[in-house]
């Protein structure tokens, strides 16, 4: 067949080369006999047509792609075989757009054959000119493509799935040698296309946390066939380093030999931190537990502990005031009434930590108190130690004991202080907080509201966890046997919690301890004045009192204390003792002394029990328990008919004759 302006008559139509000259005509017919057999045997679809379309000639694999016979195509236009009109106009302006300068088009069409398939074909058409430039017959060569485009589509998506992926993806061969990363791993990674490609992972992105035991097990894996499925920490191109889940997976070509490795790596940095917050809440709770519990034990041991050492100072005082001189014998009662004096101090520590101080609160602004407190903590620190003040000007007021709040101040800048023993600075801040929702949520014990936040930092040593998650227990330090009881931190936790405050601590060796105190902000500014000393004479007659205390060494030394003070006395052990007393006796109970808190019926039902019959008679409440464990009692602690154990014999006294006089 030729090409360009050579003249043809087609093919298949019977018409022979009647225009050739003689001596080439059995040259031809033999060339194209060739032709022909080339044609029947080739796998591809071959036809001829003419400009309108009709076909000329039609080669084997033509008529077996569209299941019809020569006779059945020869002659008919070859666009019937196409059932997709858009298809059909598209191969019409193929072909017809051809020209003399270009003969030649290649195209590729989807369409939907007779039996409803989608097939995709791919079509080479070749116009031949007559001599006047006229199209006169085309040749098409064409093959059907649907398995290539299929695949094609398959790589395409599968391409764009991992361009699209969240989590970064990489290939390497066999050698680990990175052949492609997608743009989740830039974002991740920080590194470009081209500057990972041609590297091995571990030459970009090893951060030094795992050992070659490590990196021998994941190849040990994958190289036999297996998924390999862990965490890792990675180092990203600014040299920050992040946790991340990956999966390595073994890619086997045509004969199953593993070609390459896709590896899908997954950022963990938020499900890690998540994990950490979770881990430290549930310390954070335990620990509250924890102090919780030991402070309940150590509350109820110094509450015992108060009532022995009552009769042991109160029967010192009774002796020294019957005797009088400086003998041997004198110098020991006072021994023993210092050593009395020095657990008393004891329990009022133990007691801060099992928030059973008695407050005396006021409205107090700190700034004030700690401009205030700074002459006395100067020395206490010493010359070594540099303390810098930073207090916010607007500070809002609290309601605290003042008395405590400086112990909770002296104890945090003493701790600071031994944790620099080279020197160092001790920053003190104060600052306005308020505290949401989310943040209350993660810490124990805490509440949404308004707080002041006093600050205290130190450059010094640090501590570990497993240190900084002990620090408030009673008796719990880190110093040499002989200096410090490690009660300092355990009054601080008390303390602050007592006054419904909050306390959290950061530090890591080798970068100091930060100490944050949250206390409540005060809705009223109004300051509660302290009531004034006074004293008080003996009663205008001989009053009977009535004592009840279940601890008999306690109530022996108060009923033999104001016997000594010109009382009449009556004791029981119980509530219902003395409610049978009272019940047989003739005369009039002026006062009861009795403790608070006792099985069976306690001292309010008691009293209330009694006024009922006496109606004048006045009660002193005694009890060595919390100012809120009272508070359930209805007992306000800083009203004259309460008493704090331990007590003096002295403020025994005092008491009662303030109560029996009436005096509010």
């Amino acid at each position: 067949m030729g090409q360009g302006n050579e003249r043809k008559t087609g093919y298949g139509s019977g018409q022979g080369m009647a225009n050739e000259p003689s001596v080439k005509r059995d040259v031809l017919r033999e060339s194209e006999e060739r032709y022909r057999r080339l044609a029947e045997d080739t796998p591809v679809l071959i036809c001829t047509f003419l400009p309108d379309g009709t076909l000329t000639y039609v080669n084997t694999a033509y008529c077996e792609y569209f299941q019809k016979s020569p006779g059945e195509l020869i002659g008919k236009s070859f666009l019937d075989l196409i059932p997709d009109d858009e298809a059909r106009q598209q191969v019409v302006r193929n072909y017809m757009s051809l020209t003399p300068e270009h003969p030649a088009t290649t195209y590729e069409h989807r369409i939907v054959d007779f039996q409803g398939r989608d097939r995709w074909q791919r079509w080479t058409d070749r116009a031949f000119f007559d001599e006047e430039g006229k199209a006169a017959y085309f040749q098409s060569v064409g093959d059907d493509i649907t398995e290539r485009k299929i695949y094609e589509e398959r790589v395409n998506l599968l391409s764009a799935a991992f361009e699209a992926a969240a989590d970064a993806t990489i290939i390497t061969d066999r050698a680990g040698i990175i052949k492609w990363v997608n743009p989740a791993f830039t974002q991740l990674t920080g590194y470009l296309p081209e500057e990972a490609i041609g590297k091995n992972p571990r030459e970009i992105l090893n951060s030094g946390r795992h050992d070659q035991a490590f990196f021998k097990g994941l190849w040990q894996t994958i190289l036999s066939g297996r998924t390999w499925r862990g965490e890792m920490v990675n180092r990203k191109k600014d040299g920050s380093l992040y946790p991340e889940e990956q999966t390595i997976t073994p890619v086997r070509d045509a004969k199953g030999r593993i070609s390459h490795f896709i590896g899908i790596k997954h950022d963990i940095t938020d499900r890690k931190q998540a994990e950490e917050e979770l881990r430290e809440l549930r310390e954070r709770f335990y620990l509250a537990q924890k102090m919780e519990s030991i402070g309940r034990l150590a509350g109820g041991i110094a509450h015992d502990m108060n009532n022995m050492l009552v009769p042991i100072r109160g029967y010192v005082d009774m002796i020294l005031s019957d005797f009088a001189g400086h003998g041997r014998h004198i110098s020991y009662l006072h021994e023993i009434r210092n050593s009395a004096d020095r657990a008393t101090e004891l329990t009022k520590k133990i007691l801060a930590f099992g928030r059973g101080l008695v407050l005396r609160t006021e409205v107090l602004d700190i700034n004030a108190v700690l401009d205030e407190y700074k002459r006395i903590l100067r020395p206490l620190i010493g010359s070594g130690v540099a303390v810098e003040l930073n207090l916010e000007p607007n500070l809002k007021r609290i309601k605290a004991d003042r008395v405590q709040l400086e112990q909770v101040i002296m104890n945090l800048a003493l701790n600071a202080r031994d944790a620099m023993p080279d020197g160092g600075l001790l920053t003190i801040e104060t600052a306005n907080a308020v505290i949401d929702e989310g943040n209350a949520a993660g810490q124990e014990g805490m509440y949404p509201g308004s707080y002041v936040r006093i600050r205290v930092a130190d450059n010094g040593y640090g501590m570990a966890t497993e240190t900084r998650m002990r620090i408030f227990e009673p008796f719990f330090t880190t110093r040499e046997t002989g200096k410090g009881r490690g009660l300092g931190l355990a009054i601080v936790y008390g303390i602050v919690k007592q006054h419904r405050g909050h306390v959290l601590v950061e530090s890591e060796p080798g970068r100091g301890t930060v100490v944050e105190v949250f206390l409540p902000v005060e809705s009223k500014d109004t300051a509660v004045v302290a009531p004034k000393q006074q004293e008080f004479g003996l009663a205008s007659k001989t009053a009977t009192v009535l004592v009840v205390e279940d601890d008999p060494q306690l109530r022996s030394l108060v009923e033999k204390a104001l016997r000594a003070h010109g009382f009449e006395t009556m004791a029981a052990h119980s509530a219902e003792k003395g409610v049978e007393l009272v019940s047989g006796y003739e005369g009039t109970v002026d006062l009861l002394v009795t403790d608070v808190l006792m099985s069976g019926m306690n001292g309010t039902e008691l009293y209330q029990n009694l006024k009922q019959r006496h109606g004048d008679l006045k009660v002193l409440f005694m009890s060595g328990y919390t100012g809120e464990v009272l508070a359930v009692q209805g007992i306000e602690t800083g009203q004259d008919h309460y008493l704090q154990k331990p007590f003096a014999i002295a403020d025994l006294m005092r008491k009662v004759r303030a109560t029996l006089a009436d005096v509010k």
